[in-house]
């Protein structure tokens, strides 16, 4: 099992350094590769077994989670989430026309949208 390039990205929100980018694109390929030649042997299994399945499992969840590290939501600058966070509360719910979300709600997301929604006067 190969080593992550960039753990600490995996239990966050933060955008990836642009030095990392190439690391983390080269993980996902060699992962994908490893993806492709089990996929290919439980396929040419006619009882695939347990422990194939299981790899299979974990591989397609490291490719899923470093590719959320390369998410353009990532890098959208505070400045814009802050006026995307003026909209919002007066958005109303599908179904409940009545309340409006309140902007507490969007410090719950993570702790850079409670940092974002937090520094802007005009959410409260």
């Amino acid at each position: 099992m190969s080593e992550s390039p960039c753990p600490g990205l995996l239990k966050s929100n933060e955008a990836p350094p642009d030095t990392e980018i190439p690391l983390i694109r080269a993980f996902l390929s060699q992962q994908q590769s490893r993806l492709d030649a089990l996929d290919s042997q439980i396929a040419g299994s006619p009882s695939a077994d347990i422990e194939l399945l299981t790899q299979r499992h974990a591989i397609a969840d490291r490719i899923q989670a470093h590719a959320a590290v390369l998410s353009s939501l990532r890098r959208v600058p505070a400045e814009l989430w802050s006026k995307i966070f003026l909209v919002v509360p007066s958005t109303r719910r599908a179904g409940n026309t009545s309340r409006s979300i309140p902007p507490w709600r969007l410090g719950h997301i993570c702790n850079f949208w409670r940092d974002v929604a937090v520094s802007n006067p005009f959410l409260w």
